[in-house]
C-alpha cells in the first residue's frame, strides 16, 4: 500500500470498488486531513519522545512478570483480585511471555508461555472459553504459535498445537455479536488460516461483510452499543486495530480494497482526534481504560511504517510520534509492581474505582500489554518522530455519529460532547487537554449524568418551579439535544466558534443557549448567553480533587474582574476566571463549593457552582450572559509562535 495521505487520496482518485459493496463514499474530512499534513511539514520540530522498540518490551515485562507469578499449573492466569481466570488473560499473556521470549528479552519465558498457549488452545478448541470469550481468544493465541514454533523442541508439542488450532469450527467457536467482537473473531480465524490450520475462509469473508456496513464515510467503526445504540470512543478505534492487523497479514478476499480505504481514513481521524497527551478521546463506555492508547499504538505504528515505505517522511513522523504518545501515556500509569492501574486513576485495583462490570485486572493488562506486543511487531526504529496534529493544531470539526466537536490551536485541545450517554458522559465541554498540564488536573473529564452531570463549565440555573438548581450537563439520551456549529473564524492565531443549543426537550426549564468559545495556545473562553425568564445564571465546574493517590488544593479568589477558582497538582495550576458580561449592571458573581464530592472515572471532584444575579432583564429577546476563561500554567509550546489555521 502507498503511503499515509497519499493513499487516503490516490485510492479515491482510482475509485477502488470491493466484490460486493458499492462504491465508498467521498471522504467528509479530506480537506482537514489535506490542511493538517500541509501544517505538519512546516511545523517546528518537538522535543523528542525518544522511545524505541525496546521501550515496548520494557512495558511488556513489567506485566508479564507481574502476572507470571499468578500463573496455575495448568497455565491460566489467574486474577489476583478475583482469584479466578478472567475472559482472555490466558492468550493474552501467551502472546505477551512469547515476544519477550522470541526477541532475547526475557529467555526464562518458554515453558510459561508455552503453558499458557497450550491452555488456551484447549479453550478455544473446545469452544468454552473462560467468560464466553473466544472470539477474543484465537487471535493472540495464533501470534503466540507463529513466534513459538520455531524454538519448540518438543514435536509431541507442536502436533498438540496444530491439532488444536485445526479442529476449531467458527461456526460453532463465535456466537454472533453484531459489534467489535465479531471483527475480533475474524481477524484471529484470517490467521489461522494464514498459518495453515484451516481451508476454508466463507465464515470470515460473510462476517466481514456484515461488519463492513459499521464503517462511516471517515473510516471509523460504529459499535452502536451504548445508550439508545450511541457509539462508544473506545470501540471505534478497538476493530479497526485488528482489521489493521489482518491487513498486514494480506487479506486480499472479499472488501479488501473498501477495507483498506476504509482503515487509512479512519488511522487518520484517529491522529486528530488524538490529545496531546497521547490519549483517545473519551466517550462512552470503556473510556479512559490504559488499552485505549495501547490500540492507538498498533495502528499509529503500522501506519507510520506504510508512509516510511512510500516515501511520506511527514506522515511516517506524524504516526511514529502519536504511537510514542499513545504509548507514553499508558507508562503514566505503572504501579511499582510493574503492572498497571487499568482505569486513569490511582486507587486500589480491590476498590473497582471507575471499572465497568467486565474491568479486571488481569484481563485489562494483558489486554494492553498484548496490544503493546502488537504494537512491537510492526515498530521500526527506522522511522523517526516528529511534529503530530494533537501538538500542532489548527483545526476544527465534528463527527456526528460520535456525536462529538473537537479543536486543537497549536496543542490547547477541546473535545464537546454533543449527545451524552448518561451512564458514563455529560453535555457539553468534556475535555481539555495541554501538554504540560497533567491531564486530570485539566481535568479529563467531568461525571456523568448519572453521577450528577457535572461537565466542564456546565450552564447552571434554578428552576423556581421544581425549587432546585439544574446544570445543562444533566441532558442527556435518550432525549436527543438538537445543536448546530457555527460562526468559525480565525484571528490572530486564536479560533472562535458558536454553538446554539436547542433544550426543549430535556425537561429542563430554558430552551435555548448559546456559547461562545474562543480557543489559543493559552486558554479556552466561554461567552454564555441565556435565554429564559429567571434570575439566576451561572457555570458549574469540576474542580479535580483526588486521584486515589494524589489530593488536588483549590482556592477561590474574589475581586473586581470577577472570581478566579485556582487548584494546583504540584508545581501545575489550573485557573478559571468568571465574570458577567453585563458589567454595566455592576452584577456579582459568587462561587462556592458544593457539599460531598463528585464521583468520575478518574476519581473524585468538588462541584464549584458560579453564579450571577440578574435583576431587569427587559425583553424575552434580551439574554443573561456570563463568562469564563481558562487559563492552565504550562511548560512553553514552540508552536505556540507559529500557528496554523486549516478550515
Amino acid at each position: 500500500m502507498g503511503g499515509a495521505c497519499i493513499l487516503v487520496f490516490s485510492t479515491l482518485l482510482l475509485g477502488y470498488q470491493s466484490l460486493v459493496l458499492a462504491a465508498v463514499p467521498p471522504f467528509p474530512l479530506e480537506d482537514i486531513v489535506k490542511n493538517a499534513t500541509r501544517a505538519l511539514s512546516s511545523a517546528l520540530n518537538p522535543d523528542p519522545i525518544g522511545f524505541s522498540s525496546s521501550t515496548y518490551l520494557e512495558t511488556i515485562s513489567g506485566i508479564v512478570n507481574y502476572f507470571s507469578a499468578y500463573q496455575n499449573a495448568n497455565g491460566s492466569i489467574i486474577d489476583p483480585y478475583e482469584h479466578r481466570e478472567t475472559f482472555y488473560s490466558t492468550p493474552c499473556y501467551a502472546f505477551s511471555a512469547a515476544v519477550l521470549y522470541a526477541t532475547g528479552y526475557n529467555k526464562t519465558l518458554l515453558v510459561s508461555a508455552s503453558l499458557a498457549l497450550t491452555n488456551s488452545l484447549e479453550q478455544l478448541a473446545s469452544g468454552r472459553c473462560r467468560n464466553n470469550s473466544c472470539h477474543f481468544f484465537v487471535m493472540p493465541s495464533m501470534l503466540a504459535y507463529n513466534l513459538l514454533r520455531k524454538h519448540i523442541k518438543n514435536e509431541t508439542l507442536l502436533k498438540k498445537w496444530k491439532s488444536l488450532a485445526t479442529s476449531v469450527d467458527p461456526n460453532k467457536t463465535y456466537a454472533y455479536h453484531g459489534n467489535n467482537w465479531d471483527t475480533v473473531a475474524l481477524t484471529g480465524e484470517f490467521l489461522r488460516c494464514k498459518l495453515g490450520f484451516c481451508k476454508d475462509t466463507s465464515w470470515i469473508t460473510t462476517t466481514l461483510q456484515a461488519q463492513m456496513a459499521h464503517f462511516t464515510a471517515n473510516g471509523q467503526y460504529m459499535d452502536k452499543t451504548g445508550c439508545d445504540y450511541l457509539n462508544p470512543m473506545p470501540y471505534d478505534h478497538f476493530p479497526r486495530k485488528y482489521l489493521a492487523v489482518m491487513m498486514e497479514w494480506k487479506y486480499n478476499l472479499s472488501f479488501s480494497d473498501d477495507l483498506a480505504i476504509y482503515l487509512e481514513r479512519g488511522a487518520w481521524v484517529s491522529l486528530l482526534m488524538q490529545s496531546p497527551w497521547g490519549e483517545l478521546p473519551t466517550g462512552g463506555r470503556s473510556s479512559q481504560h490504559q488499552w485505549n492508547e495501547a490500540e492507538q499504538a498498533v495502528t499509529y505504528e503500522i501506519f507510520a511504517d506504510k508512509s516510511a515505505q512510500a516515501g511520506d517522511t511527514v506522515s511516517s513522523r506524524a504516526f511514529k510520534r502519536a504511537a510514542m504518545l499513545a504509548h507514553k501515556s499508558v507508562r503514566r500509569w505503572r504501579r511499582s509492581s510493574g503492572d498497571l492501574f487499568i482505569v486513569k486513576n490511582r486507587f486500589d485495583p480491590s476498590l473497582r474505582h471507575g471499572y465497568e462490570r467486565y474491568s479486571y485486572h488481569s484481563t485489562y493488562n494483558l489486554l494492553t500489554s498484548s496490544m503493546l506486543a502488537t504494537a512491537y511487531l510492526y515498530c521500526s526504529d527506522a522511522v523517526k518522530e516528529g511534529p503530530t496534529p494533537a501538538e500542532v493544531g489548527g483545526f476544527i470539526f465534528e463527527i456526528k455519529e460520535f456525536h462529538k466537536i473537537f479543536a486543537n490551536v497549536a496543542g490547547m485541545y477541546v473535545e464537546i460532547e454533543t449527545l451524552a450517554d448518561p451512564h458514563y458522559d455529560s453535555l457539553g465541554l468534556t475535555r481539555i487537554h495541554l501538554s504540560g498540564i497533567d491531564p486530570l488536573v485539566m481535568p479529563s473529564s467531568g461525571s456523568s449524568i448519572d453521577a450528577g452531570g457535572l461537565a466542564i463549565a456546565s450552564p447552571t440555573f434554578y428552576n423556581e418551579t421544581a425549587k432546585k438548581w439544574q446544570m445543562m450537563g444533566q441532558a442527556g439520551c435518550p432525549q436527543k439535544v438538537n445543536y448546530s456549529l457555527s460562526f468559525i473564524s480565525w484571528q490572530q492565531g486564536s479560533l472562535s466558534f458558536t454553538i446554539d443549543w436547542d433544550l426543549l426537550n430535556t425537561g429542563l426549564m430554558y430552551s435555548t443557549l448559546s456559547s461562545e468559545y474562543t480557543v489559543t495556545p493559552s486558554d479556552v473562553s466561554v461567552m454564555l448567553f441565556a435565554f429564559w425568564r429567571d434570575k439566576y445564571l451561572g457555570f458549574s465546574f469540576p474542580v479535580f480533587l483526588f486521584d486515589g493517590q494524589t489530593n488536588s488544593t483549590y482556592k477561590i479568589l474574589e475581586g473586581k474582574a470577577g472570581v478566579a477558582i485556582t487548584w494546583i497538582n504540584s508545581t501545575q495550576e489550573f485557573t478559571v476566571t468568571v465574570t458577567p458580561s453585563l458589567s454595566e449592571l455592576g452584577l456579582p458573581c459568587s462561587c462556592v463549593r458544593l457539599p460531598g464530592e463528585v464521583v468520575s472515572r478518574n476519581g473524585y471532584l468538588a462541584n464549584v457552582r458560579c453564579t450571577v444575579q440578574f435583576y431587569d432583564l427587559s425583553g424575552p429577546d434580551d439574554p443573561a450572559s456570563m463568562a469564563y476563561k481558562i487559563s492552565p500554567k504550562a511548560a512553553k509550546n514552540k508552536n505556540a509562535k507559529k500557528i496554523v489555521h486549516l478550515n
